[in-house]
């Protein structure tokens, strides 16, 4: 019996036997049927050598990321950013992995999660998981199906608004152009980032060819038209509340290539509020989208390719992130340049400290509001799906209202003092020189008194009672300036020059009475120029007197 087994175990095929090793029907070898050994039937199959299931998976998954594969391979673009200001410690406990998680450890990453700390949870399977061990339980998702390729057949013919820079500087700083006009305070001339409408199709051929000029797609493919309880929430989310440019088969594959059933849960267990926007966001290798913040709560889904994405707390944004003013046309970005810190302009740059993560197929990252986010592109192409939330009913962590009272206060003495007087007001308020400067004889001083105490006020609500003086200190420091920097490389077109330019008149007295003569000299010095038609004949003209024949 041991020798049966031993064949049976080999794989042997003339007398095949299968050994059991205990269970219903106890210890012993299963003799193959007489038919089964001759090679026929259906019960041949049985005997046939077979593939595991771990080897099946691990070709499929290869088959279905071969970019991924082939740039793991090679090495990843250096990050953009220094590497001081990255807390490594805190960025590996911030990384787990879902199914290897121990119901304590799940409870304590939702825990974290609730206090508004970031969180990149792996082998979620929301956008598919195929490692199970039946064929039932296995769901191909978007991971396992979309790439540019797809998605541009599944967008079809729509066009959508990409972002275009320059292939030197490869950073999508994106323009406000509601903020930007002609001649206003925080005016910028030339804006580095343009943008472009073609359809997915396009940009994808864009992306693999453009070597001048750099691409990046990013549109809002979802956007909630009423607002709903968090219980109400449909699963998957209603078809109308897509962009009306979304085909039918784009739709059908965002609802069914994600488990809406799985992100749903954790948004009703995290409290969130309801789903506001989605995004599509696809580029390149090394491309980036610089430090920025949202005030809506994030959660990325990373589908194609690989991304670094370094994550900064929201108390270093008055402390060394410098933003820039509500009113400025970078409004939401950091007046930080990562990628080259000039730390004699931006000296408090060097307390910030932030956690970093690379982002695989799969991934699934969780950003609070009121975080910076600093995104770089490592895979040749990647994509992921941006989901914007409401708060909802979450704890407020303290730091999480700096940003927003900030804005707050901004808005509020721009529309009471203008743009450029922002700055003087703040300083006025948090030295307490509001006698030195208001006349309370006056209603202007009475409302300018009413609104300095407002402003106090809210920072003592929202921040802490007795913290509005060092607040506004910090929101003065290095900020509510014009920012000629960003115009220091513009060029100024020959139409709109800044002082006109006189020529010589270099003209004989001949040219200066018969002009055509002085239009065939600008011609022979390669001027575009044309002669003025004459109609009437000018018997003293040279020509005329010369082609006279002589009596």
């Amino acid at each position: 019996m041991d020798d049966d087994h031993a064949r049976a175990s080999a794989g042997t095929t003339g007398d095949a036997r299968c050994g059991t090793n205990g269970g219903r029907f106890g210890r012993g070898v299963i003799r193959a049927r007489r038919r089964a050994r001759r090679g026929h039937g259906s019960d041949a199959l049985a005997l046939a050598p077979t593939t595991t299931l771990s080897d099946v998976f691990r070709t499929y998954a290869i088959d279905a990321h071969v970019s991924a594969r082939s740039l793991n391979a090679c090495e990843d673009p250096p990050a953009r950013y220094p590497p001081t200001c990255v807390d490594a410690e805190r960025s590996a406990t911030a990384t787990r992995d879902f199914k290897a998680m121990s119901s304590r450890e799940h409870q304590d990453a939702m825990a974290t999660m609730m206090r508004s700390q970031p969180m990149v949870l792996k082998r979620t399977g929301v956008l598919g998981d195929v490692s199970s061990k039946y064929v039932a339980d296995r769901f191909q998702g978007l991971e396992q199906t979309w790439d540019f390729e797809r998605v541009a057949s599944a967008l079809g013919a729509s066009e959508w608004e990409c972002l275009m820079c320059p292939s030197s500087k490869h950073k999508f700083l994106v323009c406000d152009a509601s903020k930007n006009a002609h001649g206003s305070y925080y005016h910028i001339r030339e804006p580095e980032v343009e943008t472009m409408r073609c359809k997915f199709e396009d940009f994808v051929q864009c992306a693999r060819n453009w070597r001048e000029k750099s691409i990046l797609f990013d549109a809002e493919i979802f956007t909630a038209k009423t607002i709903v309880n968090a219980e109400d929430i449909a699963d998957p989310p209603p078809k109308s509340d897509f962009d009306q440019r979304c085909p039918d088969d784009f739709i059908k594959n965002v609802c069914s290539g994600i488990d809406w059933g799985w992100f749903n849960r954790f948004t009703r267990a995290q409290r969130f509020g309801q789903l506001l926007s989605m995004r599509l966001v696809a580029g390149q290798r090394d491309s980036l989208n610089p430090a920025r913040y949202y005030l809506e709560e994030s959660i990325h889904l990373q589908v194609n390719g690989r991304r670094r994405i370094l994550l900064i707390p929201p108390k270093h944004s008055f402390g060394g992130m410098y933003p820039y003013p509500v009113a400025h046309p970078y409004d939401g970005y950091s007046m930080v340049d990562l990628d080259d810190v000039d730390y004699g302009q931006t000296p408090a740059f060097t307390s910030v400290r932030g956690l970093s993560f690379v982002l695989e197929p799969g991934d699934f990252l969780y950003i609070p509001r009121g975080w910076w986010r600093h995104e770089q592109g490592l895979s040749k192409e990647h994509i992921h799906l941006d989901f914007r939330l409401l708060h909802g009913k979450r704890p407020r962590a303290r730091d999480m209202a700096i940003l927003p009272v900030s804005r707050s206060i901004e808005e509020r003495l721009a529309v009471a003092e203008g743009i450029h007087q922002i700055k003087h007001w703040l300083k006025v308020i948090a030295e307490a020189e509001d006698a030195n400067w208001i006349d309370l004889s006056t209603v202007k001083g009475h409302k300018r008194i009413k609104m300095t105490q407002m402003v106090r006020d809210e920072v003592d609500l929202n921040l802490g009672r007795g913290s509005w003086q060092a607040f506004l200190r910090t929101m003065i420091d290095g900020r509510l300036d014009p920012t000629p920097w960003l115009n220091i490389s513009f060029r100024e077109p020959l139409y709109l020059t800044d002082k006109p330019v006189h020529v010589a008149d270099t003209r004989n007295e001949l040219e200066k009475e018969f002009p055509e003569f002085y239009v065939a000299k600008l011609k022979k010095e390669g001027y575009a120029v044309d002669y003025t038609p004459v109609s009437v004949f000018n018997p003293t003209h040279p020509e005329t007197i010369a082609s006279v024949p002589k009596a």
